[in-house]
């Protein structure tokens, strides 16, 4: 496994973190870094790392991505797709309270939030085209389908039948 390491400062991010609000939420893009791993045999991705750059004072303290590639058969072919992600954040919980009509933030303790996903069950989507231009005429027996003359709304186009 090949690791490559890389980082992407503020001007060229794209990685979106959500501050929670007391009555809205703040987005935010920082700076980031993370790692490839790939396979040197074929190129094929293996593992994707991404780290978010944010202050310990931040409402969001950590909010990280990883997400692990692997062979999985689809359709009698393989394909390297995802199979596994793991999102670590540290979100500081922040509360509201009321005192004499007087509303007061705090902000609490650091909370742990992880979200892990397993992908399974891919399906093969597939589609046949073909492109004919204004001079190609239809080829014997195949007409383009049409709806049956004072047909209600909604019923299904039908073929001719052969």
């Amino acid at each position: 496994m090949a690791v490559f390491r890389y980082p992407v400062g503020k001007e060229a991010s794209h990685y979106t973190v959500i501050f929670p609000g007391t009555t809205r939420d703040t987005t935010y893009v920082p700076p980031y870094h993370g790692e490839i791993a790939v396979n040197p045999a074929d190129g094929s991705i293996l593992r994707l790392t991404m780290v978010a750059e944010l202050k310990s004072t931040d409402p969001v303290a950590k909010a990280n991505l990883l997400v692990d590639y692997g062979p999985v058969e689809i359709g009698g072919s393989t394909y390297i797709c995802p199979v596994k992600s793991v999102a670590l954040s540290l979100v500081r919980e922040i509360r509201v309270t009321e005192y004499n009509g007087n509303k007061q933030t705090s902000v609490g303790p650091l909370q742990t939030r992880v979200n892990y996903v397993v992908f399974k069950q891919y399906h093969l989507f597939r589609a046949e085209v073909r492109i004919l231009s204004g001079e190609d005429a239809e080829p014997a027996g195949r007409q383009p389908a049409s709806v049956p003359a004072g047909a209600p709304p909604g019923i299904p186009a039908t073929s001719p039948q052969r």
